[in-house]
């Protein structure tokens, strides 16, 4: 993603726009340069410049903090506040989760071979979540999804955006996976981290057990869990031993459900509350 700064000359702009020290500008992030320089787009023009904050979205609202002798920038706000609450709405009403989570399914990335932890990082890592960061921190970024989205279906990219913001407001990772190993093929997962505590949710429907949810709980190193089913399957369910684990059977009831991924319903709904601080 990093290219050489002799190769820039030819698509710079060669003056900056009309620019003011302390005003606030809309950039769109075109290209990584190095840590921290980029290639940006600003009232039409493309312009290198060095970005001191961190970036989260490739879309945003900075400060000018100088233009001598270079462009640098600073971001503004939280990350949400920088982007269009009505623009945000219609992606929220336009792609629902499940037209989200059934293409992202088509990419490799998200067939897990093992339903383990290292598996799930790794689901994460490329997931195309924090697509912005790794380019930001330099990371290479040719394997992940949203970039890939990018690179072949641009009229897909708000539909990835809605995830995006979703993990920015309510600080939840929401990703489907499947599984060819284990015959899954609509799962779901949510992941949270408070300050004490890191949550994992996950939902798939099983041929022989339906749909079944998992909840964990991670505490001070210890791992509790539930397991949600149907009523019929409860004592197979208690069966069941994971070492450094401690389970507990649930009946699942189609509230538990909604409750933990609803995940269109929870965001149009703070969405409806929010309002961008000018």
């Amino acid at each position: 993603m990093k290219i050489e700064n002799s190769n820039l000359s030819h698509i710079l702009s060669k003056e900056l726009p009309p620019l003011k020290k302390g005003e606030v500008v809309n950039v769109k992030i075109i290209r990584l340069i190095d840590k921290r320089q980029f290639i940006v787009s600003i009232k039409g023009k493309l312009l290198k410049a060095m970005i001191n904050s961190e970036i989260t979205l490739s879309k945003f609202k900075a400060e000018v903090i100088k233009t001598e002798p270079f462009l640098e920038l600073k971001t503004v706000k939280e990350p949400v506040q920088n982007l269009d609450v009505m623009f945000l709405k219609k992606i929220a009403v336009r792609f629902s989760k499940d037209e989200i989570f059934n293409f992202l399914r088509s990419f490799t990335h998200f067939n897990l071979k093992k339903l383990d932890k290292e598996e799930i990082m790794k689901l994460i890592k490329d997931s195309g979540l924090f697509f912005e960061k790794k380019i930001a921190d330099g990371e290479d970024v040719s394997n992940n999804v949203k970039g890939l989205i990018y690179k072949d279906n641009s009229n897909l990219k708000d539909m990835f955006l809605k995830l995006q913001v979703n993990l920015l407001m309510h600080g939840e990772i929401f990703l489907p996976f499947k599984s060819l190993e284990y015959g899954i093929e609509d799962g779901e997962i949510k992941i949270k981290k408070s300050r004490d505590c890191f949550y994992v949710t996950i939902k798939t429907t099983f041929s022989k057990l339906g749909t079944i949810m998992v909840k964990l709980r991670e505490f001070q190193g210890e791992i509790t869990g539930t397991i949600f089913t149907e009523s019929r399957f409860k004592g197979l369910i208690n069966q069941i031993n994971v070492e450094n684990v401690r389970l507990s059977w649930k009946e699942l009831k189609e509230e538990e459900i909604e409750k933990e991924f609803d995940f269109d319903s929870m965001l149009i709904s703070t969405l409806g509350h929010f309002e961008t601080i000018a």
